[in-house]
């Protein structure tokens, strides 16, 4: 019985948890296989750097118009159409052979990966409870980071069987966008109503002006807005360069695609076990604490990984790293849930996102350019101190 409670109270989670879960495992594989992939084209590491950013960088072009139309159509149309673009776009990697094809699918990817992420991100943050937002978020986080968790391992078993990493890639992306698709068509409800498609576009372009309605909205959060956008890039400017270096970083170490996954894997599985308990911990004994503890946290792991000498101790520090990531990126988002206003929180998502977009996109250049400037075990000395430096940023928010 209570069990049964339990599932009836996350039930709007469980409508999207699962098509999140499906979509990440081939979003995982893809970006572990894909500095490989851009380094057998371009074959220099600043430049595998420059092209991983690309999809960022389209992105964040996109973010607010995408964030005023999932308010105004919902979160479920725009969620199933990025879903089945995504699927045909992946079909097409295992074809890319060339800088120009490389670089079409790059600016197709950051456009359309949008469709899904700020439409799913909006849509918990309207069926979290007042008092749960960070749980709640964390819940959709951990079944994002399971399928990333899970992808890099799938990518390295079926790279070990001969296949190349185009076409193993395409066939896993495709593999999990329809199968996100169907789950999403069965499972998936919007909580929220929605206008049709023309009105919506049309009052994008013309009454909201693309981006004013959006800047608006977010500037009513004041300094505690402008820190969250701060330390919101802070975190993807590290993601962005831990997926970017680490599949190159592994190979100092081991030759085995599966141990390069591991450890890959092993900066991801913090937020499957952490991020629901962070969340809980965040609404009960305050956002800001939490956020400062996973920054000390993170920062400090980050330097040991750098120091690291064999694949366990990198499994390790990496592991240590990301649980307190793990810890604060709840603690944020839920101090961004409860400053905004229901109905217009995709628009205020529109430019959280090109904050996080703009991680995305600086992040793989920056790694680029530090690894052939100070070697790749330096980057990640470099990653340890920003998040430690950040943290001055955390005094600035009021919950």
């Amino acid at each position: 019985m209570l069990l049964h409670g339990r599932l009836r109270e996350y039930r709007d989670l469980f409508r999207l948890g699962p098509v999140l879960l499906a979509w990440t495992v081939g979003h995982g594989a893809m970006w572990f296989l894909m500095p490989n992939i851009v380094g057998a084209i371009v074959g220099d590491v600043v430049l595998v750097g420059v092209i991983i950013s690309l999809p960022a960088v389209v992105a964040m072009l996109v973010d607010l118009p995408i964030g005023d139309l999932t308010d105004r159509m919902g979160s479920r149309r725009l969620l199933l159409s990025g879903l089945f673009a995504l699927g045909v776009l992946g079909a097409s990697l295992s074809y890319v052979s060339n800088l120009l094809g490389l670089l079409a699918f790059m600016v197709f990817l950051g456009l359309l990966y949008q469709l899904v992420y700020i439409p799913a991100k909006a849509y918990v943050m309207d069926v979290s409870p007042l008092g749960k937002s960070s749980e709640y978020l964390g819940f959709e986080m951990s079944f994002i980071m399971l399928g990333l968790a899970l992808g890099p391992i799938a990518a390295g078993m079926i790279i070990s069987k001969g296949l190349s990493p185009n076409l193993a890639g395409s066939l896993l992306y495709v593999f999990s966008c329809f199968s996100a698709l169907t789950l999403g068509v069965l499972l998936f409800r919007d909580c929220m109503p929605h206008e049709c498609f023309t009105k919506a576009i049309r009052e994008v372009l013309v009454e909201d002006k693309v981006f004013l309605k959006e800047l608006v909205e977010y500037a009513r959060l004041k300094s505690t807005g402008l820190s969250i956008l701060v330390l919101t890039f802070t975190f993807t400017f590290y993601d962005g360069m831990v997926w970017t270096i680490q599949p190159l970083h592994y190979l100092s170490f081991t030759d085995s695609a599966l141990e390069g996954g591991l450890i890959l894997s092993s900066f991801v599985l913090p937020f499957i076990l952490f991020d629901i308990p962070g969340g809980r911990l965040a609404d009960r004994f305050g956002r800001r604490k939490i956020l400062m503890f996973g920054l000390a946290l993170g920062g400090v792991s980050s330097i040991a990984f750098s120091m690291a000498s064999t694949v366990p101790q990198l499994m390790l520090s990496a592991f240590i790293a990301t649980s307190g990531l793990a810890f604060a990126w709840p603690s944020m988002e839920g101090i961004l849930t409860v400053k905004t206003d229901l109905g217009g929180r995709g628009s205020v998502i529109g430019v959280w996102s090109t904050a996080r977009d703009l991680g995305y996109v600086l992040g793989p250049i920056c790694g680029g350019l530090l690894a052939k400037a100070l070697g790749l075990d330096r980057v990640f000395m470099v990653l340890g101190v920003l998040l430690l430096a950040v943290m001055a940023f955390t005094f600035k928010i009021r919950e």
